[in-house]
């Protein structure tokens, strides 16, 4: 019964991530005012558009633009983001089924646990991966604004795993400006 409820309950929890990834399923086209809008600050970089909430945790670096070109990005980008996504699903299931005894931690419990631990890390490799490809010219704070929406996931997930379970608002964001550059895979959990 506990597997059942740890199930349950990672599905309606993380739930909202995937359904903040969904849509036409064509990765084109945005939602006026979906507040995703990335701002530049006065050298250039991007910065979170929430209204002064920090960028995240990140290493601070800027995204330097590089002779990438932008289907080699993107190509390479899909896979970074793939895999992080595939083993970040494959360390969920393990952690939530792991968890599943007598003794053993509430299914909630195991999802905060999750966010911070787990979910967290990976959007952050998500972020520096993407960060050492370097963006394409042009590109700059567009990968920025990516990058950084993605560091605010792993920074919520560190600071507050609850605000991050229960408000999928972070990975919205990062979601609809990857998907924008034609890299939707990236800042999804599932």
């Amino acid at each position: 019964m506990s597997r059942a409820i740890a199930a349950l309950a990672a599905c309606l929890l993380f739930s909202g991530v995937v359904l903040a990834g969904c849509g036409g399923g064509d990765d084109q086209g945005t939602t006026a005012g979906s507040g995703t809008e990335a701002v530049t600050s006065g050298d250039g970089q991007a910065e979170s558009g929430s209204g002064g909430e920090p960028s995240g945790g990140g290493s601070g670096e800027p995204v330097k633009q590089t002779s990438i070109t932008k289907t080699e990005f993107v190509a390479k980008a899909k896979v970074l983001c793939d895999t992080q996504r595939q083993q970040l699903n494959a360390e969920l299931r393990r952690s939530l089924k792991g968890g599943q005894g007598s003794q053993q931690t509430a299914p909630e419990e195991a999802l905060l646990q999750a966010a911070e631990d787990l979910v967290a890390p990976a959007m952050e490799a998500e972020a520096e991966g993407l960060r050492a490809l370097g963006a394409p010219a042009g590109d700059v704070k567009q990968v920025e604004a990516v990058v950084a929406a993605l560091e605010a996931i792993a920074a919520k997930g560190r600071e507050d795993p609850a605000g991050l379970v229960a408000n999928t608002d972070a990975f919205a964001k990062a979601q609809i400006l990857a998907r924008e550059y034609g890299i939707g895979g990236c800042g999804r959990t599932i």
